[in-house]
């Protein structure tokens, strides 16, 4: 399905994405006091995370330019200007290639603090596409908050700017001001549909619609400028979740092994030797695993590390071993990056499998 909404020329400043390396908005003309808080009450506030890098170039001078440019659209334009009143946070730059789970961990934080500000609406992050659906669905797992959080692409450079860009730049704001979209967990905004993060999965490098909901669809749609619903997750998430964003210091050190028709057991021998907490295992589609892979994961068994075990199809993985049946983690319908993400907030309450594989069923 693929809802267009009509939109009046914008300049391409529009889609800055990263652009804002300060938080620092240029002052426009001051409204009287009464004015001003007609205008609060009756929009909601949306704070703006630009993420990613700058759409002229990586020259201070030239960023700041473009966010005034923004700034000044963003207030002027009436399809901006009636849709929210929009602040800006550039927390740090978050590179999609280098991103780390301390990254992770200080936009969590920094997103935290301004959504418990009873003030705030909702969040729109924008984020490089290469891992825009793991740090949504860590931000989902994490952040205490019923308010909507919205994470879409960034649009960089400048030449890449086109109707579609601007039209997922509107959507992801006009969900984030929507109350219609509290409490459904943080949202991943393309091509007009609306994701959860849980489901959200990049299905193609580059172009316009590189997402999709993965067995499970879109929650729903941005129809005429405002996000309608038609599925709603029973997964828990943000509010809902056990996890400690304030007790989490560091994430516990988990390995990702991705199998394929010549694997071997060096690479878990290894994270063995180095010490990690957790393996995820991305087994082949029917879930077999050869005898030096079976012998090596129960020997990680046998000194305590967590097992998870993935499908590289998305479902729920079959496994013929019966004592890594019993004593490992079976996935259930996660990618492998978001399990592993998963099983390291897990480790930060509990070493023990079974109540790992409860979250597992719950999340």
């Amino acid at each position: 399905m693929n809802r267009k909404l009509f939109l009046p020329f914008i300049p391409a400043a529009i889609l800055f994405a990263g652009a804002c390396t300060t938080g620092i908005a240029p002052q426009a003309a001051q409204p009287n006091l009464q004015q001003k808080q007609q205008q609060f009450q009756a929009k909601p506030l949306i704070y703006l995370y630009a993420t990613g890098e700058g759409i002229v170039d990586k020259t201070k001078a030239n960023e700041e330019n473009a966010v005034r440019e923004v700034e000044k659209i963003l207030r002027t334009e009436p399809v901006f200007r009636n849709l929210a009143e929009i602040r800006f946070i550039h927390p740090f730059r978050l590179n999609g290639n280098k991103i780390t789970g301390t990254d992770w961990l200080k936009l969590a934080r920094n997103i935290q603090e301004t959504l418990d500000k009873p003030e705030v609406s909702g969040i729109v992050v924008t984020h490089d596409s290469t891992t825009l659906e793991d740090t949504a669905y860590f931000l989902n797992l994490l952040i205490k908050s019923e308010k909507p959080i919205v994470l879409v692409r960034t649009i960089s450079p400048v030449k890449t700017v086109t109707t579609e860009s601007i039209m997922n730049f509107y959507n992801a704001l006009a969900a984030a001001a929507s109350p219609d979209s509290r409490d459904m967990g943080v949202l991943v905004s393309m091509n007009d549909a609306l994701y959860a993060a849980r489901d959200a999965d990049k299905k193609h490098s580059s172009g316009t619609d590189l997402f999709r909901g993965g067995d499970f669809g879109p929650l729903g749609f941005i129809i005429n400028g405002k996000p309608q619903y038609y599925h709603k997750t029973v997964r828990r998430h943000t509010a809902q979740t056990e996890f400690d964003l304030a007790s989490i210091h560091e994430l516990p050190p988990v390995q990702t092994v991705y199998l394929y028709s010549e694997d071997s057991p060096d690479q878990i021998l290894d994270g063995i030797k180095k010490g990690v907490k957790g393996i995820v295992v991305d087994c082949s589609g029917e879930g077999i695993l050869k005898p030096a892979i079976r012998n090596v994961l129960k020997e990680a068994l046998r000194k305590g590390i967590v097992i998870v075990l993935s499908s590289r199809t998305g479902s729920a993985t079959e496994i013929r071993d019966k004592e890594i049946r019993r004593n490992a983690v079976l996935d259930n319908s996660l990618s492998p990056q978001k399990a592993k993400i998963l099983l390291m907030l897990a480790l930060t309450q509990t070493g023990d499998f079974h109540r790992i594989q409860e979250y597992f069923n719950r999340y």
